[in-house]
């Protein structure tokens, strides 16, 4: 009978973890993963069945970290810390964005969805003061050009340096920029702005 492992499914998948958050998806391996373990490759390979099972669990957990940080309370304005959220999950997890955005892993063949935070998210707003009177088109035309400036900012401070701006210059910017898209609906609406 061979020996048991002296480590956990869960500690393989935490060591990937930690292997992409440091070096990216490209430098994911058993090999990696072991290194992180200081072990050999031959536990890793026991709990690896299917690299497709294996991703899932990588994906669901980076799922998490992206969900944690969009539904933290930074300001008290439900969809403003959404954003800000979003970009601060770029700047603090770098590699964990990229891969969770395709930026970079495509080549793996691990699922990742995004669009499920999204949906939990946008359940959230269900009830946000900032939408009441406008209609389904709306929002969602709302949400749709507060993302795009969310991404590009994420993207930015993500591919740049991530001092590029300060957290407080990143909330201002959120601030900023949504309050111009709300008053720019809202003169299409003829209402004041």
């Amino acid at each position: 009978m061979p020996p048991k492992s002296k480590f956990s499914q869960e500690d393989v998948v935490e060591a990937a973890i930690q292997v992409v958050r440091e070096l990216g998806i490209e430098k994911l391996s058993a090999r990696a993963i072991a290194k992180q373990l200081n072990s050999s490759t031959q536990p890793i390979y026991s709990y690896m069945k299917s690299m497709q099972e294996f991703g899932h669990k990588l994906s669901d957990y980076i799922e998490g970290v992206f969900f944690q940080y969009m539904a933290t309370q930074y300001t008290g304005d439900l969809w403003l810390d959404q954003a800000i959220g979003y970009v601060f999950f770029a700047k603090r997890e770098k590699n964990l964005f990229r891969f969770f955005f395709g930026i970079r892993g495509q080549e793996t063949g691990m699922e990742v969805h995004p669009e499920r935070v999204f949906e939990q998210l946008l359940e959230q707003l269900s009830d946000y003061e900032g939408f009441q009177g406008l209609s389904t088109d709306e929002i969602h035309t709302l949400r749709r050009l507060r993302w795009q400036c969310t991404h590009g900012l994420a993207c930015l401070i993500n591919s740049l340096r991530g001092d590029l701006l300060t957290d407080e210059e990143i909330i201002s910017n959120l601030k900023n920029s949504t309050k111009i898209i709300v008053q720019g609906l809202r003169a299409t609406r003829g209402e004041e702005p």
